[in-house]
């Protein structure tokens, strides 16, 4: 348990390097389909980023140690005097882990009952035929249609728009921007106190919104007709993170990148500047502040549960154990 916490730390830092490196360059470009890879890959690098900032560690560690020896020097001894007490540091660790754990629950608690709801709500739904496509009718007169995995929904009062809102919808299943939002809603629980994680998932679903729309354009969609659509579906009700809603996106960004032409390919080198980005976050995850939180997030366990085990917290064990 101490373990994911030590990897959310580390991967946090490491995420919101790489998006604020991705927003300043990268999302204002119009190019939706390698966006959209950038995105999954920054995702799993600050995921793997982890497990690479231990081994560097263990590796920086050994050599500082080696090193050291042969001038009979104890890093250890030298530093003990300007961290806090180990006693400290370990409440202080197993406090936050509390914290951290209690988090997640509530986040994912709430992502499961926001999907639940989302489910019963289709299921109660009528389901009708449009355009080949199987699509749920809800009575809900805010709601903006949507697709969530296989599943279609849209309004009764939508049905005069069903030809369009079918076509975009259906675009999002083809294209399989739900398995996308499912990382990133994984990430954001695991993450939660990140406001990167929750920001990142803002920035895929606006890249999803603008991959549907020049895939539609390019299939020769009335364009005018459409934008009328987006501006009609604006407002209404929000669904689960999980759902590829058809109002997701800030409007005006979306307009705005219809009207663009695509990047020129010479503009791509701007992903580069996700590698400074990220030893910048490795960097920081190895000074020496940092690193001792994270080693104590590392060794910090549940309070009250050792080993997977509950205990009690005996006053006379612990004075002995210690």
């Amino acid at each position: 348990m101490a373990t994911l916490f030590s990897l959310a730390i580390v991967s946090s830092i490491v995420l919101i390097a790489l998006y604020l490196a991705y927003k300043l360059l990268l999302a204002p470009l119009k190019q939706p389909v390698i966006n959209r890879v950038t995105i999954i890959l920054i995702y799993i690098i600050s995921i793997a980023a982890w497990p690479v900032s231990q081994w560097i560690a263990q590796s920086s560690k050994t050599a500082a140690t080696s090193a050291n020896a042969v001038h009979g020097i104890s890093i250890d001894a030298l530093t003990a005097e300007f961290i806090t007490s180990p006693e400290t540091a370990n409440r202080l660790a197993d406090a936050l882990l509390l914290i951290y754990y209690i988090g997640v629950a509530l986040v994912a608690l709430i992502t499961i009952i926001g999907v639940t709801k989302l489910i019963v709500s289709l299921r109660r739904s009528p389901l009708i035929e449009i355009e080949g496509s199987r699509v749920r009718l809800m009575d809900n007169t805010d709601a903006a249609p949507f697709s969530f995995f296989g599943m279609m929904a849209m309004g009764r009062h939508d049905l005069c728009d069903a030809r369009l809102i079918v076509s975009h919808e259906r675009c999002h299943q083809r294209r399989r921007h739900s398995i996308d939002l499912l990382l990133a809603q994984l990430v954001a629980i695991f993450q939660w106190f990140n406001p990167a994680a929750w920001l990142m998932m803002r920035e895929l679903k606006a890249v999803h919104e603008f991959d549907v729309d020049e895939q539609l354009i390019s299939a020769g969609i009335n364009l005018k007709e459409y934008q009328y659509l987006l501006i009609k579906k604006a407002v209404g009700a929000r669904f689960p993170s999980l759902a590829n809603s058809l109002n997701h996106s800030n409007l005006k960004n979306r307009i705005t990148m219809m009207q663009k032409s695509n990047d020129a390919k010479s503009r791509r080198w701007r992903a580069l500047a996700l590698a400074p980005a990220l030893i910048l976050a490795l960097s920081v995850t190895h000074l020496s502040s940092v690193a001792s939180v994270i080693e104590a997030a590392a060794s910090s366990r549940m309070p009250g549960v050792s080993n997977g085990k509950v205990t009690e917290n005996n006053p006379a064990e612990q004075a002995i154990a210690a």
